[in-house]
């Protein structure tokens, strides 16, 4: 079970790395040097900015997002279930 939960809590945790990163990514790009390099840089540059607006998420299967959110949720869920088992077990 431990091992699991552990399991569980990389993969979140990764997953809300890489969605932080993704979100840091429009303020890198515009402090490189941009200003000296040429046009095509340029207009990469933008193109890669609008593209980076939309949030970077991985999911399970296209059903919901790896972030610690998800994992606290997957938690709360899990063990109220326990508790409704061990509670009609008695």
């Amino acid at each position: 079970m431990v091992a699991m939960c552990f399991q569980l809590t990389l993969y979140c945790w990764f997953g809300n790395e890489v969605t932080l990163k993704a979100a840091e990514l429009p303020l890198c790009i515009w402090q490189s040097e941009w200003i000296e390099a040429d046009n095509d840089f340029k207009k990469s540059m933008i193109l890669t900015m609008m593209r980076a607006k939309k949030p970077l998420y991985l999911t399970v299967g296209n059903f919901a997002p790896l972030t610690l959110s998800t994992f606290i949720v997957i938690i709360k869920g899990s063990y109220s279930f326990f508790t409704v088992i061990k509670s009609t077990g008695e």
